[in-house]
């Protein structure tokens, strides 16, 4: 995404505005939605269709398990434009969607000009991913993860040839086999909750135990830190949203006992990834 200066004039253009008490923040990605920012109680006091020229939207940020399907990043391209969203934010907020797209971790910035749909140029700071390039490939989105750009994109009434473009990507999506049966617990170690914490090559997914050493490091430690004790409760908030669904808040289950019949089939699909993904323990 892109955050520039808060005043967005072109006689400023030429100098970069340092943060003040609120900013633009230009979305390419799935903050381009009004309604997914406001499910993460963000609410800009702005939005404005805008575009990146000489830039292109590609999906090359491997995701850690395959259903979740390649998240947005740009590169460049002299014949390309990266359209989306330039969003008003108060400096809180812009440091909430900070946190959200895992500044300095996944992005860098970078000082690039974007041009609004009425024409102003505006100096602004681009996220650019920053992962070693073993984890940069290009690959299809989730059908989720397009789902909401599309919304976003429609919403914000960008040009019809680049919404064309985003319904016709090729997509990802979870499939669950109901003829599959789950993994045989037969002498396999019984962990306890202190041992897989303390493991920072060990995850649980619905009562099994994971080796996930094959993840990056940094990625790993995320989510060591983000996921708890009942990590599939929490994964349950990947699952497709029908449109108009999208500006409610998503809150995940606290227990098993809140889990839907949908859900609990997510779940079952969450362990069969698991284990094309990853060892079992």
């Amino acid at each position: 995404f892109i955050m520039a200066s808060s005043s967005p004039s072109s006689d400023e253009a030429s100098t970069a505005t340092p943060l003040s008490s609120s900013l633009w923040y230009f979305s390419y990605g799935s903050n381009m939605n009004v309604l997914q920012l406001r499910s993460k109680n963000v609410d800009p006091s702005e939005s404005h269709p805008a575009k990146l020229p000489g830039w292109r939207l590609v999906f090359n940020l491997k995701p850690v398990l395959k259903f979740m399907g390649h998240q947005g990043n740009i590169i460049p391209d002299a014949h390309g434009c990266v359209h989306g969203v330039l969003h008003h934010f108060t400096a809180e907020q812009m440091a909430a969607i900070d946190r959200l797209e895992g500044s300095g971790v996944f992005y860098e910035r970078e000082l690039m000009k974007i041009t609004t749909y009425d024409g102003r140029d505006i100096d602004a700071h681009v996220y650019v991913a920053i992962l070693p390039l073993e984890f940069i490939s290009e690959g299809p989105p989730s059908d989720r993860y397009r789902t909401i750009l599309l919304t976003g994109a429609t919403m914000a009434g960008l040009e019809p040839s680049y919404i064309d473009w985003l319904k016709n990507l090729d997509c990802t999506n979870i499939v669950h086999n109901k003829e599959r049966p789950k993994p045989d617990i037969k002498d396999l170690k019984v962990w306890t909750w202190e041992e897989i914490e303390a493991n920072n090559n060990a995850s649980a997914m619905m009562g099994y135990v994971f080796d996930i050493s094959s993840i990056p490091p940094h990625v790993r430690s995320i989510m060591k830190r983000t996921t708890s004790r009942t990590p599939e409760l929490r994964l349950v908030m990947l699952m497709p949203r029908r449109e108009e669904d999208q500006a409610a808040p998503i809150v995940p289950p606290t227990k098993y006992e809140d889990l839907t019949p949908d859900q609990l089939t997510f779940c079952d699909s969450l362990l069969q990834c698991m284990e094309e993904d990853f060892p079992i323990l």
